[in-house]
């Protein structure tokens, strides 16, 4: 594999290489809309040559919002702005997608947040209700409804998020899932196949799911847990995004300090490989051509890129292709933030 490979993460969608734009929460929306400041940095980002992005967090219910600007996708007034991230990451050259998200005991908000436990006691929980299996289903036909709003904004897939102990994350750790109590992952894990099916079948948009792949933690999920959940959801999905995160995240054996962050998913995520055929994408702190490289030779199908693209926007085209690597695929001649000036009139 080759970092400026076109390659496919979604059917019948070609990537102009193998860079994906990470998640991160940009923290400027208001009520959840779209504005001019999301617009450029998706933008840049797409100009500067990313291959894939993946829109930061999209809240699905107001209470779902990881904090108080977050990015929205719970009502059909958010599509209008949508639709203008969709149309700028496409003129740029990049397939977009985005990321489907509610933060369950982790939203932090002065309104009232749901989850399915009280375990993240380290946040502030005064206004936490702790939802039933009837309630908890209401919000998974609320992903449903927003995928569906994703794909009336244009976007070429979503990313249903499993991880990092946002919401559907508990329910693959018995300790966390108060809904489903069974020792039977298949049966615990029954609402996320009910999301990515409903998707599938109803709404006819490519998802994506991100995973935290290994708790270091006895209680948590462990890689080779993903044997079976990935054989229950492999028929819904697209691809696999394992995160830099775990689902057990305030316990001391995480990923903090005694395993770095440099790299730190990547013999996981090529694990992962074993069980499934679907392209994986790993990340990890990744700043260089050499440590990307890394993950191709392990045969990671792309690597998405955090801080250094929030650094430098062009990176990818200053920091990882050659120049003879960039081809007509690439838009930086017409990009919008660059007006070409003749110096010697």
């Amino acid at each position: 594999m080759k970092l400026n490979d076109k390659f496919f993460l979604i059917e019948n969608k070609q990537s102009r290489n193998r860079i994906v734009l990470a998640p991160m929460d940009s923290q400027v929306a208001i009520d959840g809309f779209v504005n001019d400041i999301h617009i450029q940095h998706y933008g840049a980002r797409a100009y500067g040559g990313v291959g894939t992005i993946i829109v930061e967090g999209s809240a699905v219910t107001s209470e779902g919002r990881y904090r108080e600007k977050s990015l929205g996708i719970w009502k059909d007034e958010h599509i209008e702005g949508l639709k203008r991230l969709v149309n700028i990451a496409h003129s740029g050259g990049s397939v977009i997608g985005i990321q489907l998200f509610h933060g369950g005991a982790k939203s932090q908000l002065k309104e009232q947040t749901k989850s399915i436990n009280n375990y993240f006691d380290f946040l502030n929980q005064r206004n936490l209700k702790i939802l039933d299996l009837k309630e908890f289903y209401e919000i998974c036909d609320e992903f449903v409804k927003a995928a569906n709003r994703a794909k009336q904004a244009g976007f070429d897939f979503v990313e249903v998020h499993i991880g990092d102990g946002v919401l559907l994350s508990n329910l693959l750790i018995e300790e966390l899932n108060t809904i489903i109590t069974s020792k039977d992952i298949e049966k615990r894990i029954e609402p996320i196949v009910y999301i990515l099916k409903s998707i599938k079948e109803n709404i006819d948009i490519r998802v994506g799911v991100r995973i935290s792949v290994n708790d270091e933690n006895p209680d948590g999920i462990k890689v080779t847990d993903y044997k079976q959940i990935i054989s229950l959801i492999e028929p819904y999905i697209s691809y696999l995004h394992v995160s830099g995160g775990d689902i057990l995240s305030k316990r001391k054996s995480t990923i903090g300090a005694e395993n770095k962050v440099k790299l730190h998913r990547l013999n996981y995520s090529a694990q992962l490989i074993d069980y499934t055929k679907l392209p994986i994408i790993t990340c990890g702190n990744y700043d260089s051509k050499d440590e990307v490289k890394q993950a191709l030779e392990k045969s990671i199908s792309a690597v998405a890129i955090g801080r250094a693209l929030i650094a430098n926007a062009n990176f990818v085209m200053t920091n990882l292709l050659e120049p003879n690597e960039i081809d007509e695929s690439y838009h930086w001649n017409n990009n919008p933030w660059y007006k070409h000036q003749d110096f010697y009139k």
